[in-house]
């Protein structure tokens, strides 16, 4: 009885843990991630749009550190697009497009980055 308690008790953590990006991406999610990642950085980069920052992001991502800008994409990809590009910069359409397509492509692994952030009531 204790043993099971134990287990389970570490099964919980170790869920919690995994739920909240403590670990690294497993694949193939590592890979469709940082795939998208660098699709929107290559859509970006011709309208001036520092990537920098973004690839930084994606790369602790896939290692297992919660990020808060893709959680922002997954909340809202028009704010996403503008915490990453600017406000003026996001209303163009094809980079409001590649950031779309970038949101699109992370959804379904939401739950391995952290899930969306959700709004400050």
């Amino acid at each position: 009885m204790v043993i099971r308690r134990a287990v389970v008790a570490v099964a919980a953590l170790l869920a919690t843990a995994i739920l909240a990006g403590c670990f690294p991406l497993p694949e193939p999610a590592a890979t469709e991630v940082t795939t998208a990642c660098n699709d929107l950085a290559v859509a970006v980069q011709p309208y001036g749009v520092n990537t920098v920052g973004l690839a930084a992001t994606c790369t602790a991502a896939v290692r297992g550190t919660e990020s808060d800008l893709l959680r922002i994409f997954l909340a809202s990809p028009q704010l996403g697009c503008s915490a990453l590009a600017g406000p003026i910069t996001a209303l163009l359409p094809p980079v409001a497009e590649a950031c779309r397509q970038f949101a699109t492509a992370i959804l379904p692994y939401s739950s391995l980055l952290g899930g969306a952030l959700t709004p400050i009531p």
